[in-house]
């Protein structure tokens, strides 16, 4: 049994689980134990974070929309937002680059627990309770993909607006920008929505792992 695990997703975070995964639980069938707990809390509040980040950018630029704004002002909360989003985002890419061993290191594991049970017809059993959980993790990490692949243009465009501000933050400058910040709009509807289905497919994966623990 031959197993390619995908990139970057929730058990990316599971870093912790390494000092238990060499445990032997009395169920010859479970998954490796990990805590799952705490790696889901991380992992959803960072993703609640990110959708919270994105509303309270898609905020600023409405209020820069207002009549009689006090644009400095509303501008400067704008960059800030925009500023943090970008942290954000890199601090959870780098993250995720340093912890992919532990990807493999969790499923490899299960995979070699179940390629060592003896007894052919509960090798059957734990090889359909890995494959069931391996194409729920493999859902998610599509999910997670598609979140990524929508964040870069919405990322891109908010610092191209704020480019655009900071060379003349005017009411004039920011009605000419009316277009921009529909289209903005849009992409930021998409990414919440992409954002959304990973915390669904997180807790599914979190669930269906916790009840072979």
């Amino acid at each position: 049994m031959k197993t390619t695990v995908p990139r970057i997703t929730f058990f990316s975070l599971l870093a912790a689980a390494l000092p238990l995964l060499s445990a032997t639980p009395d169920d010859p069938i479970a998954a490796p134990p990990t805590p799952a707990a705490a790696s889901s809390n991380v992992f959803r509040f960072e993703v609640s974070t990110m959708r919270a980040r994105i509303g309270l950018a898609l905020n600023k630029l409405q209020l820069l929309q207002k009549d009689n704004a006090d644009l400095p002002a509303v501008f400067k909360d704008y960059r800030g937002e925009v500023a943090e989003m970008a942290k954000l985002a890199q601090q959870t890419a780098e993250r995720a680059a340093e912890m992919k061993k532990e990807d493999l290191a969790f499923f490899r594991l299960w995979e070699q627990r179940t390629d060592a049970i003896h007894d052919p017809d509960i090798q059957k059993l734990a090889k359909n309770r890995y494959d069931r959980r391996l194409k729920s993790y493999r859902k998610m990490v599509s999910a997670m993909d598609e979140a990524r692949n929508e964040f870069g243009p919405f990322l891109t465009s908010l610092q191209d607006i704020q480019k655009l501000l900071e060379s003349d933050l005017s009411p004039n400058s920011v009605q000419s920008a009316q277009k921009f910040f529909r289209a903005i709009n849009l992409k930021a509807t998409d990414l919440q929505n992409d954002l959304y289905d990973v915390l669904i497919e997180e807790t599914r994966v979190s669930t269906e792992i916790g009840l072979y623990q």
